[in-house]
């Protein structure tokens, strides 16, 4: 009999389903949020993704999965697979406490990215590399600074270019020499003398400051140029407000629905979910129709949602 260990998507509650009939596919409830959940025993453990921290392999399975060297509440990773047989990997930020990062973006709390091939993570000082092995890091900064010299190593040939011998000295102040005996004057052209007035040396001490003062005035004078307010991603669909990018006027990306009346949350929606007014969307929309994403209602609670394209 088998036994696995999975993650509520709803409430986060981590559950022990056993497979007493050995069924590939056994449908229980949640006993904390009585969700209806459906747990695969088939291909389970087959790996579908890897992480890598440095030349370090870890796999990864359908369902929740645990991003190693990070605690559990921080994010969270989980695998889905569609009705075309296909797999999406999706991270989750739980918490906005630490700095999660994804190819240098930095996420905000409740943000999901679906993850590509070479993605780089960063989580605090762990750096992890999405189904690629990593070339350059991976290692913790301790590590780095002993493998990695702080200062490169100069070769002995280096040495001999970069130091200049000390023969060379003589001869440089032999050369100076010469030059100061034939280039210097042998005497000092002087300068007429002029004799200056006290009364326009006055005038000019007195002129110098409301010049100063007519140059001040005229910086402060000149006209601030206007800065144009930035474009907005928001779209008005009627029913709903859309924040994200657009493919022909509709939905197309990652993005945020925030509904303004009751509306069926997708025409392909087997369940005919209705969504309120005030209530979002955080999902991926492919062409207009949301594909996954999470619904979050007006009082509060969540709830995951996943149609598939």
């Amino acid at each position: 009999m088998e036994t696995l260990r999975i993650k509520c998507p709803s409430c986060g509650i981590v559950l022990e389903v056993r497979n007493s009939k050995n069924e590939k596919v056994k449908k229980i409830t949640c006993p904390n949020c009585q969700k209806q959940l459906a747990v695969s025993f088939g291909d389970i453990n087959a790996p579908v993704g890897s992480l890598y921290k440095g030349s370090t392999r870890y796999q990864l399975n359908e369902g929740a999965n645990a991003v190693p060297g990070v605690p559990s509440g921080m994010v969270e990773l989980r695998v889905v697979r569609l009705k075309d047989g296909t797999t999406k990997h999706i991270l989750r930020v739980l918490t906005g406490e630490q700095d999660v990062k994804v190819n240098g973006q930095i996420l905000m709390q409740d943000d999901e990215i679906v993850l590509q091939q070479g993605d780089e993570l960063a989580m605090d000082v762990i750096v992890l590399s999405f189904d690629k092995p990593q070339t350059n890091h991976g290692d913790s900064p301790e590590q780095t600074k002993e493998h990695a010299p702080s200062v490169p190593h100069k070769t002995k040939d280096e040495h001999k270019l970069s130091k200049p011998s000390w023969l060379l000295w003589p001869l440089f102040i032999l050369v100076v020499a010469l030059l100061s005996m034939f280039l210097w004057p042998e005497k000092p052209v002087q300068q007429p003398k002029t004799v200056e007035k006290d009364v326009p040396v006055k005038v000019i001490q007195q002129a110098e400051p409301v010049k100063r003062e007519v140059k001040e005035a005229s910086k402060t004078i000149k006209p601030q140029p206007i800065k144009q307010p930035k474009a907005s991603n928001e779209k008005d669909l009627g029913y709903a407000i859309w924040y994200g990018k657009c493919v022909n006027g509709r939905p197309d990306g990652y993005g945020t629905m925030t509904f303004r009346k009751a509306t069926r949350i997708d025409s392909r929606d087997d369940q005919c979910r209705i969504a309120q007014s005030g209530d979002k969307i955080k999902g991926n929309y492919v062409n207009g129709h949301l594909e996954y994403g999470t619904w979050i209602k007006s009082d509060g609670s969540k709830e995951e949602i996943l149609i598939g394209q």
